[in-house]
């Protein structure tokens, strides 16, 4: 690896660690004689001082140039769940009851045989970004999909929210999606039509 190089991922550090570095180098550099002799380190620091303190500003500098991005793509990230977790509030029946089986079996994975009823709600979940399908090769009757920790963590709170405001219809609809989603899981699905 030449010089060059190092230089390159030096500066690709995130800020923490380059604040970090400075902030070492600050303390070493300002250390007092009678401290820095009983370190062992007056030789040392007789020599380079002027570098270790040059190589501290020059790393809080850097430090505070990364500062920037790193907001910058915390502020999208925060903007962009956002977005996703407002969806919760127009999704379908069907695909809020997908959600409660989650939340009421406490499992953010779900298993479900491609192609079957309940595989067809999460593809749509899916599709705004609530779940997501495990990628590469799988087993098309236990096909992996996840909810990401952040949507996992409002669901769980707002999980009243998904159930039907009348107990007879959420009570209907929850057993014919948690039989169906059962039996999904099991490679049993018939593919049985939402009630």
């Amino acid at each position: 690896m030449s010089w060059w190089e190092s230089v390159v991922k030096a500066v690709q550090l995130k800020p923490r660690y380059l604040f970090g570095i400075a902030l070492a180098g600050f303390v070493v550099a300002l250390l007092p004689d009678s401290l820095s002799d009983h370190l062992g380190m007056t030789t040392i620091l007789s020599v380079s001082r002027g570098y270790i303190s040059l190589a501290a500003i020059l790393a809080f500098c850097l430090g505070i140039v990364q500062l920037f991005p790193s907001v910058q793509e915390w502020w999208r990230t925060r903007k962009h769940r956002a977005i996703m977790l407002a969806q919760l509030d127009s999704l379908s029946k069907e695909e809020k009851l997908l959600l409660a089986y989650c939340v009421s079996r406490k499992r953010r994975t779900l298993l479900l045989v491609l192609f079957s009823t309940p595989a067809n709600v999460a593809a749509g979940l899916s599709q705004k970004g609530l779940i997501q399908p495990a990628m590469g090769t799988q087993n098309t009757n236990a096909w992996p999909h996840t909810i990401p920790a952040f949507v996992w963590e409002e669901i769980v709170v707002r999980y009243a929210d998904f159930m039907d405001a009348d107990p007879a219809v959420a009570d209907r609809y929850e057993r014919f999606l948690f039989r169906n989603l059962d039996r999904s899981t099991s490679g049993q699905d018939r593919g049985d039509p939402w009630p």
